[in-house]
This record gives C-alpha cells, sequence and structure tokens, in this order.
C-alpha cells in the first residue's frame, strides 16, 4: 500500500500549495474531562464573517447540561478568540446556527427545550432571545442578503410529523427583532418526516431544501420563491437515476444532511448521498446559476482517493468571487480527518487535507465560512487520542 500512499502524496502536493493555513486556535479553550462539545447544526452554519469580526456557535455541556454557546474573534491582527458566551436560557439547547448582519452583529438561531428560538449578539453585548415558533419545532437555518435580509427555515411538528416552514426575519438598526408569518414550504401536509432544512437567498428570490421520508425512503427536495411571492412546485434535488441500491436494496439510494450557501445568482448545495451503497455514504453537490429556480446536475465532489471510504459531515460555503467549496470528515489515512475540495472550470480539485484537522486523534464536524475579504474560516472538533473533546478554527488563504 505504500505505493499507493506516495503516488495520493504526490498527486496533492501541487493543489494543498495553493492553500495556505494559519495557526491552529481553540475557541473555546483547552479541553477538559467531561466536557463535549457539538457542531451539528442544519447546514453546518456554526461560522458567519463579516469585515471585522467572526462568530462561531456550537453546543457543549460545560455548565452540565447542554447550552448553545458563541466566541468572537476581531479579525484585525493576530488575536485569538474572545470569552465564550452562552446564549441559551432553557434546560437543554441544541442545534445552533449564524449569520452575519454586519457592523459587528449577528443572528443566531437554536433549538431549546423543543422550541426555535432566536437572539441578536454581537462582541459588544446580545440582545434578548426569542421564541420563533410557540409549537414543537426544532432544526432552524438561516440565510441572510445585504439587499433582501434574513429567511429562516425549520422543522415544526403537525399532526405527529416534522413539516418544513420558512419565515421571513426583520432586524431593525436597534437590534429589535420580528419573525414574521411562518408558512410551509410544501402545501401538501405531512405524512412523514420533512427534517434539516437549509435555505439561501438570492437577487432572484429564496430558495429552501430539506430530507423529505413522504416516499419511505429520504429523498431532498427544494423549492423557489421570489421575493414578495409563494413557494412553487417541489423539486427533486437528488437524481432519481436507478443504479445498485434501488434495485435489490430498498426503494432509494439513501441521502441526508443538504447543505446551502449563496454568492450572486449562484447556489451550491451539497449532501451525502449512498448510491454506491459499498463505500458507504459520498459527498455529492449540485449548482444553481439562477438564484434557486433549478439546479444542475449531481455531481460527486470527492476525488478517487477516497471514492473507497465513507464521507461524513459535509458543509459548504461560496467566495465572494463565487467560487464553491466543500468540507467533511473522513478516515482515509486511518484516523477522522477534515477534507477540502473546490469546484473551477467545471470541476471539483483533488481533496486537500485541512493540515491543523488533520493527523492523530479525530477531527470531524466541520463548518466552513468566506467572510467579505476571500478568507476562508474553517471550524471543526477534536477527539484527542486520550479522549477529550475541544473545538479547533483556522484561517485558510489561497496563495
Amino acid at each position: 500500500m505504500r505505493w499507493l500512499w506516495l503516488a495520493a502524496a504526490l498527486a496533492l502536493a501541487p493543489v494543498q500549495a495553493q492553500w495556505q493555513f494559519g495557526e491552529p486556535l481553540w475557541p473555546a479553550g483547552e479541553a477538559r474531562s467531561g466536557i463535549y462539545h457539538q457542531l451539528d447544526g442544519a447546514a453546518r452554519q456554526h461560522l458567519a464573517a463579516d469585515r471585522d469580526h467572526v462568530a462561531l456557535t456550537w453546543g457543549d455541556n460545560r455548565d452540565g447540561s447542554y447550552q448553545v454557546r458563541v466566541a468572537y474573534r476581531h479579525l484585525s491582527g493576530d488575536g485569538g478568540f474572545g470569552d465564550v458566551h452562552t446564549l441559551s436560557e432553557g434546560e437543554e439547547a441544541y442545534h445552533p446556527v449564524v449569520v452575519a448582519l454586519g457592523d459587528g452583529r449577528f443572528l443566531f438561531a437554536w433549538e431549546q427545550d423543543e422550541r426555535v428560538w432566536m437572539r441578536v449578539a454581537g462582541p459588544e453585548g446580545a440582545h434578548p432571545a426569542i421564541q420563533a415558533d410557540a409549537a414543537e419545532s426544532t432544526q432552524p437555518s438561516l440565510a441572510a442578503h445585504p439587499e433582501h435580509g434574513v429567511v429562516a427555515a425549520w422543522s415544526r411538528r403537525e399532526n405527529g410529523a416534522l413539516r418544513v416552514v420558512s419565515a421571513p426575519v426583520a432586524v431593525d438598526d436597534a437590534g429589535v427583532m420580528q419573525v414574521g408569518e411562518a408558512v410551509p414550504v410544501d402545501p401538501e401536509p405531512a405524512q412523514r418526516d420533512q427534517i434539516y432544512p437549509t435555505a439561501a437567498v438570492t437577487p432572484s428570490g429564496v430558495a429552501v431544501a430539506w430530507e423529505d421520508r413522504r416516499e419511505g425512503h429520504t429523498r431532498l427536495h427544494y423549492v423557489f420563491r421570489t421575493h414578495n411571492g409563494r413557494f412553487g412546485p417541489m423539486q427533486d434535488l437528488n437524481d432519481r437515476r436507478q443504479g445498485p441500491r434501488t434495485q435489490p436494496y430498498g426503494a432509494g439510494s439513501g441521502v441526508t444532511r443538504v447543505a446551502l450557501a449563496a454568492q450572486g445568482e449562484r447556489i451550491a448545495a451539497v449532501w451525502l448521498d449512498k448510491r454506491d451503497y459499498q463505500s458507504g455514504y459520498d459527498v455529492f453537490a449540485a449548482l444553481s446559476e439562477d438564484g434557486g429556480q433549478s439546479f444542475g446536475a449531481n455531481e460527486m465532489v470527492q476525488d478517487v482517493f477516497g471514492a473507497e471510504i465513507p464521507q461524513w459531515h459535509p458543509g459548504v460555503a461560496i467566495s465572494p468571487d463565487g467560487l464553491p467549496l466543500a468540507v467533511w470528515d473522513d478516515p482515509r489515512d486511518d484516523t477522522p480527518d477534515v477534507w477540502m475540495s473546490w469546484r473551477e472550470t467545471d470541476e471539483w480539485s483533488d481533496d486537500v487535507e485541512v493540515a491543523p484537522a488533520y493527523g492523530p486523534g479525530a477531527h470531524t464536524r466541520p463548518a466552513a465560512v468566506f467572510g467579505p475579504d476571500g478568507r476562508l474560516h474553517i471550524a471543526w472538533t477534536t477527539r484527542t487520542e486520550d479522549g477529550l473533546s475541544r473545538l479547533g478554527y483556522v484561517v485558510a488563504q489561497w496563495r
């Protein structure tokens, strides 16, 4: 197997040289026994960046119960993250997500005691948290556009099943937030769960995608609406092609955890897809070039060196220039590590390990976002070799 490792290293060397990684930071502090960190929000939206700050949100049990935390980093100079703040206020909280509002303000959403909550906060302080849905609800996601505002989506329980709803969110200059009417993205009442929604806002309108189990197996669907219109008909995101999974192994190929990111009229979607059932989940992607009204062909993201082992926890980001980039973790080199690939000239690059999230220990659950300056921010969880948990963060820059 040494020749295969050498071939992979030689193939990756010129590709990896195009990215320069900074020194890793540990936003939640050093690992401590009994504390566990979670990066499991819908669409993996745990990072947001504006011109001067980056916000990282996660869940941990440092106070005895799982709560939503945040830490901020000022992007001027080489300073680290500031103090850890707690955003949630209930018995337990999970699935945090964040988007940047500009001027050092961020909007957060999470699930707290079986309800979706939201809060505007930043390095200068936090506004009161508000409950976004009175009904049982979970798995919120957020999307923001500098001209068209913020849109939220989450799963609400109705008649025993989870149903995806979406609502506009208005935040005024004083930080006062108002959540608009939450409407189902699909008018057909849910008979089976619709889960893990993700949203994107473009100049043309709003796209929402989610996992749907109405057919007895999981499909990925999406809908689109103009900014002043209603959601149109539901469309398929993942292929319905027949393959080795669909014939002798069940009704569908198995898909999960779709994530969207937008820049201009381009939206990138990534997800896990088990159409090659023998190797487990692969990372697949599709692009929209018309603001979310339609998506192109499904494309496998990871390269041949990752094709024979399962991938996990995909996230997506788009640069200010429209470059789609995917992150995930897989154990191709015997331990779970974080990898990334980006799409140029109509194809995805060879995979590149995220250097600070590679090597001894288990590096998993990555999240990524590009800042306005084009730098890439990546966060992940690490389980050290002695079993302790901590959060990692690094900035990557194209050379």
